[in-house]
């Protein structure tokens, strides 16, 4: 087809390889950074519907498979695109764990996250001379001003904080063990796709964590 790359997937169709075109992965920080970027541009449709309730989130929170349900014009207002052709449900409820984690991960408790390829995950460390204590999320927070593409310090005024991120999202960067960092869940009912929080990589499975897979599709994966 005209001005559509073809991508050879080979024989097998097995997905978990490299080199066959397909790249899966869990989300990154940067990814949901431009995400969120994108949303908010001219691109996209500008903030995303806030929800009311837990109750309403759950009526669109992306469980149904049913077309009508999803091409709905409930469904799509909660699309970045505001078509039923974005990404949905982020920003509600639940706060989507990514791949990202700050200073050197040997505290965070998850080996195959500290061990994924490079390429599979953000690590946030200090630039420039910086110093950090990270058993402070003040400072740990402060590192990110010369982190100009997390969509943390450019998107808030504090990082300890309920809601100084864009939009009244949740703005707080974790310290100690919780250097992991999740997206787009809410505090109080305020929903923002800039919202950012913390997670622990000890036994942090509550049903407030959910994740997010990306797929790439491209010649040389």
């Amino acid at each position: 087809m005209d001005g559509v790359q073809q991508v050879d997937f080979g024989n097998n169709g097995i997905f978990s390889i490299d080199n066959n075109g397909i790249d899966t992965h869990l989300i990154k920080n940067s990814e949901w950074a431009a995400l969120a970027f994108f949303t908010q541009s001219k691109y996209g449709r500008g903030t995303i519907k806030i929800r009311n309730s837990i109750a309403e989130n759950s009526k669109y929170s992306g469980q149904s498979t049913d077309v009508a349900t999803i091409f709905s014009s409930s469904m799509v207002e909660q699309s970045t695109t505001g078509n039923a052709y974005g990404v949905y449900d982020t920003s509600s409820q639940v706060w989507d764990c990514t791949a990202a984690y700050i200073g050197s991960g040997n505290n965070i408790h998850i080996t195959t996250l500290f061990d994924a390829d490079s390429k599979y995950k953000n690590i946030y460390t200090p630039t420039d001379g910086q110093t950090v204590d990270y058993s402070s999320s003040e400072s740990v927070y402060n590192m990110f001003e010369n982190i100009k593409d997390a969509a943390i310090w450019e998107v808030s005024t504090n990082g300890t904080a309920s809601s100084t991120a864009w939009f009244s999202g949740r703005s707080y960067i974790g310290s100690g063990e919780n250097l992991l960092i999740t997206r787009g869940g809410s505090k109080n009912g305020i929903d923002s796709i800039f919202a950012f929080g913390n997670a622990t990589g000890t036994a942090d499975t509550s049903n407030s964590r959910s994740f997010r897979p990306v797929l790439v599709v491209n010649n040389g994966l």
